[in-house]
């Protein structure tokens, strides 16, 4: 991990350790999934498979079958190999079409869950986020964003499917509060005039000594 590979080179001493075979099992986060390619090795495992499906995130799913294919590739290179996850929805289809490497059935699945829960590329989400050390400053500033979006929410309302403003679901980072808004539309012919409004919007924000970012289609929301 991070605490582990921070220093010069060394990633890449212990993957020439591991692969020296000074040690069998090497554990990890995500890091060990991706480019490593040992001959020697039978067996990955995924524990809490979980916290990549609950993680907040229209991708939660995209990204979990994302990652069992991963560790499923560093396992059985050159001799047959197996992979074992942990997980408390087995029957999930990011899981199952996995353990299967049916990646045309994962797609066909994730493309009809995200139409009818309404998420891209179906729609457009649209998120500003607002941080500041003094809790009161960011949420100041979230509500005020959020009182000059409103005038563009009712002026597309036809469009809006959800509009928010609260506390960010990780309220605070590094002792920085941290305050969202949320807004979601249909793909349409309006989108774009819809971004670029939000947009002159947010940008005022820039000017209130309060750190903001803006996305569009988040890989989060956290």
């Amino acid at each position: 991990d991070f605490d582990t590979t921070r220093g010069k080179n060394s990633h890449m001493r212990i993957y020439n350790a591991f692969k020296a075979k000074e040690a069998d099992i090497l554990i990890g986060t995500q890091m060990v999934a991706r480019g490593l390619d040992f001959d020697n090795v039978t067996l990955a495992g995924i524990i809490s498979a979980d916290a990549l499906l609950n993680y907040g995130g229209y991708r939660a799913e995209e990204n979990t079958f994302s990652m069992i294919e991963q560790v499923g590739g560093r396992a059985g290179r050159k001799k047959p190999g197996r992979v074992i996850v942990q997980t408390f929805n087995p029957e999930n289809y990011a899981v199952t079409r996995a353990q299967k490497h049916d990646y045309k059935g994962f797609y066909r699945d994730e493309l009809g869950v995200r139409k009818l829960t309404q998420k891209p590329p179906f729609t457009r989400m649209f998120r500003m986020v607002f941080a500041h050390k003094d809790k009161a400053k960011a949420q100041d500033a979230c509500h005020l964003t959020e009182k000059a979006i409103k005038c563009i929410v009712d002026m597309y309302e036809k469009d809006v499917i959800l509009f928010l403003a609260r506390e960010a679901p990780i309220e605070k980072i590094d002792g920085v509060y941290r305050y969202h808004i949320i807004v979601k539309v249909w793909r349409n012919r309006n989108t774009r005039q819809i971004k670029a409004e939000l947009l002159n919007v947010w940008k005022n924000t820039l000017k209130k000594g309060v750190r903001t970012g803006f996305e569009t289609d988040p890989y989060d929301v956290n």
